[in-house]
């Protein structure tokens, strides 16, 4: 194995110097001649041959190395400095090398010109780097770590916190333990080195608040435990969620996952593409869904709960008033409670119901349940196939398919029921005799058919006999009067 470096005396020099090798000098000992290259360093010799060398006017105290041009100084022992024209500075067991290169930390290196280490066992590699923290470590071009163990790696990144890190162009730690990797990636508080910092991967992403976090391009995460993933991801809300291309999370403890969800109202949550919950405590689930006022659900793609803390489930379903509650497939709940369940069904009034498919309340308090069946008036009831309460039938009740109420109040029992208006009786004439009754004035009427479509009213009991009553009457009632005015006629004529 050939002997790297030889000491040799310089006949040209004067002096005693490390010589190549490779380079062809002359000296005492003989077989080697001429001098084609000669490393200007000059080696203090540890067995007391000499303890100091004075080179073109620098001293280098015994154990020190120092390489030529002119203009490097290795002031301190075990250091070294190579530098050019302008020269390099190491100290303190330090190692410096490139023009104007420093290595002013205790067992720091700085490599490259212009690069500086100034921190304690820190590391400065390219052109105008810097590490000044304890154990830095700076990597690139214009590179800076000044945070205690701080690494900086690539173009201008800059490491600022304790323990933080910055990898890729741009990129920025500032403060303790915060991560920033990526392309103009930035992690930390500017102005806060000491704070617990965050974490930032990605492309121009950004975690600027105590530990918070950004995962992604361009996603940003810039409130407390704020977390950002995905690319244009944006958490701003404390302690807020925000996962998915473009979603956005903006007010306290909100959640939005899934592409261009958005949950900005505080404590609300929006999973689903699109999904958008804008109000405190909203909850909205499902591709489009929707749910803007305070404490609503809507769950199912395209679902809405506008209301406030209205509900609305299943594909389409609308729940606009406050408490409304929709659940099919898909159904209408605008009133303030109303409740739609089923599929197509609309409940437009206050409190009001309709159950099935097809059937509208639209009354204050209606209720439709059926199949395609109406409550189009107050306080009305439509129960079976197609059963109609018509519009002005305030209270009015149809029950059966195809039954109709057509009138305030009306009751219409069985399929096909109609009701008419009521015709007031009062009074009437028999044998030249006016006779009065009770309940001449009906406000009212009650079906059990229809034209044509007549119907048996059977088990009814015997009503009350008297000149108030308006109770019905039976058929044995009846026939004991039939009775009596046989037994009248039998006398009169005998």
């Amino acid at each position: 194995m050939n002997k790297i470096f030889s000491v040799v005396w310089s006949y040209s020099l004067g002096s005693w110097v490390v010589a190549s090798e490779f380079a062809h000098i002359k000296y005492k000992r003989g077989s080697r001649k001429g001098i084609k290259t000669i490393v200007a360093v000059t080696v203090g010799l540890s067995v007391g041959l000499l303890s100091t060398f004075t080179i073109s006017g620098t001293v280098i105290q015994g154990g020190t190395i120092s390489t030529a041009p002119v203009g490097n100084t290795s002031a301190d022992t075990f250091s070294i400095a190579i530098g050019g024209p302008s020269g390099a500075i190491a100290t303190s067991r330090s190692i410096a090398i490139g023009e104007l290169s420093q290595a002013t930390g205790d067992s720091s290196v700085s490599l490259g010109r212009l690069s500086s280490a100034t921190g304690a066992n820190s590391f400065a590699a390219g052109q105008g780097s810097s590490s000044t923290g304890f154990g830095a470590t700076a990597l690139g071009f214009s590179s800076t770590a000044s945070g205690l163990n701080a690494t900086a790696l690539g173009f201008s990144s800059t490491a600022s916190g304790t323990d933080s890190l910055a990898s890729g162009n741009n990129s920025n730690a500032f403060s303790r333990n915060s991560i920033a990797i990526g392309t103009s990636a930035v992690s930390g508080v500017s102005d806060s080195p000491d704070i617990s910092g965050g974490t930032a991967i990605g492309s121009g992403a950004s975690a600027t608040a105590l530990d918070s976090s950004a995962y992604g391009r361009l996603s940003s995460a810039s409130a407390n435990s704020a977390l950002a993933g995905g690319s244009f991801a944006n958490a701003s809300g404390a302690a807020s969620v925000a996962l998915g291309t473009s979603t956005v999370a903006s007010g306290l403890n909100d959640v939005a996952i899934g592409n261009t969800s958005q949950a900005t109202g505080g404590n609300s949550m929006a999973i689903g593409s699109g999904a958008s919950a804008s109000a405190t405590g909203a909850v909205s689930m499902g591709s489009g869904a929707m749910a803007d006022s305070a404490d609503a659900v809507a769950i199912g793609t395209s679902a809405q709960a506008t209301g406030g803390k209205a509900v609305s489930i299943g594909a389409g379903n609308i729940a606009s008033g406050n408490g409304a509650v929709a659940i099919g497939d898909p159904n209408t709940a605008t009133g303030t409670g109303a409740v739609a369940m089923g599929t197509d069904n609309t409940a437009d009034g206050q409190g009001s119901v309709a159950l099935g498919n097809l059937n509208t309340a639209t009354g204050q308090g209606s209720v439709a349940l059926g199949n395609a069946s109406q409550a189009n008036s107050a306080g009305s009831v439509a129960l079976g196939d197609a059963a109609i309460v018509a519009v002005g039938a305030t209270q009015g009740l149809a029950v059966g398919s195809g039954a109709t109420a057509n009138n305030a109040g009306d009751v219409a029992l069985g399929a096909g029921s109609t009701t008419a208006a009521p015709v007031p009786t009062g009074s009437t004439t028999i044998g030249g005799v006016s006779y009065n009754f009770a309940g001449g004035s009906p406000n009212s009427v009650v079906s059990v058919g229809s034209v044509g479509q007549e119907r048996q009213i059977t088990n009814v009991a015997a009503g009350q006999l008297s000149a108030s009553s308006t109770d019905a009457v039976n058929g044995s009632q009846l026939f004991a009067t039939n009775q009596q005015v046989t037994s009248n006629t039998t006398a009169i004529t005998n």
